[in-house]
């Protein structure tokens, strides 16, 4: 078990616990699906798609945010964890295609970019496509790209 697994576990239990917290104040309810609202306009140039009723159904529950929470502080050491994983099992020799959405990103993206190439390089088989003026939702915003990486696979 990696050194840093017990504090991933406790931030995951303390994420929760923020989450029940906000629940039992009724501010999940209201807050969640607004705060879904301007992230979501603020990193999709289409916005927020989903329907209004389901956003308030999913991102009013306080598990939701508090869940939303212990990813987004986790994220960096588990990206970390796949690559010393990677060290010692390396990438299958599969198909990989990595979309990088630099139009969200601040500066020049170069670091985004360079970190992109490095993942599709994981795999022979690996490529990468750079799409400047898209946000991070790809899907949302540009589907056919995706379609299209998808088919190519």
């Amino acid at each position: 078990r990696p050194p840093h697994a017990r504090r991933l576990s406790r931030l995951a239990l303390a994420a929760g616990l923020a989450g029940h917290a906000i629940g039992m104040t009724g501010l999940a309810r209201f807050a969640g699906p607004r705060i879904r609202g301007v992230v979501m306009r603020r990193i999709a140039e289409r916005g927020d798609v989903a329907p209004p009723e389901l956003s308030r159904e999913v991102y009013g529950r306080a598990h939701v945010l508090g869940m939303l929470l212990a990813e987004n502080a986790a994220y960096r050491q588990l990206a970390a964890d796949l690559l010393t994983l990677r060290e010692s099992a390396p990438f299958p020799e599969v198909p990989l295609c990595v979309i990088t959405a630099l139009g969200d990103v601040r500066g020049d993206g170069r670091e985004w970019r360079r970190a992109h190439a490095d993942i599709a390089a994981l795999s022979p088989y690996g490529r990468q496509i750079v799409l400047p003026d898209t946000g991070h939702l790809v899907q949302i915003d540009r589907p056919e790209v995706v379609a299209e990486a998808v088919d190519r696979l």
